[in-house]
Formats: C-alpha cells, sequence, structure tokens
C-alpha cells in the first residue's frame, strides 16, 4: 500500500504545483485520492480542519489518508521540506 500512495502522492505532487489551497481544489484532490485509494484507505481527510489558515497562508495543502487502529499517513504538498509523515 506504502508504494501506491507514494505513487499517487508523486503524481499529486506535480498536479498541485503552482495551485492554491482552496476549497475547491481540496475537493479535486479527495476525488483523485478516493479512486486511487478507495480499497486501501478508511477516510480521506482534506478539508478545512488539517488545512487552517494558518497551513493555507504558508502555500501548504495537507491530506491525510486514515487507515487501520489509528493509523495515517499525512501528505503536504506545497513545500519541498515537509515529508511523508506515517504512524
Amino acid at each position: 500500500m506504502l508504494k501506491r500512495i507514494k505513487e499517487v502522492y508523486s503524481i499529486l505532487y506535480v498536479y498541485l504545483d503552482r495551485k492554491n489551497n482552496t476549497p475547491t481544489v481540496r475537493s479535486e484532490v479527495r476525488k483523485i485520492l478516493d479512486i486511487f485509494l478507495r480499497y486501501h484507505v478508511d477516510r480521506i481527510i482534506c478539508d478545512e480542519t488539517n488545512n487552517t489558515p494558518e497551513v493555507v497562508d504558508q502555500n501548504i495543502l495537507l491530506v491525510r489518508l486514515e487507515y487501520g487502529d489509528g493509523k495515517y499517513i499525512d501528505l503536504p504538498f506545497g513545500k519541498n521540506d515537509y515529508e511523508l509523515k506515517i504512524n
């Protein structure tokens, strides 16, 4: 599963280049991830709960993929110094 997530992450990273973090873009990202990951991920969070005004002001878009018993992967977009966070 992690290999698939990394593949989709790299594709989305290019797709999101120079896009602003807006509700419309977050909705697009959720739909794209749902198509690729629907059988591996229980929940995709990409809304104002994890994309706070502070995050948006930093030109970052955050996506959380929840799976299993309390496990998650955070996918950051927009800054090269951010990395996948796997819990």
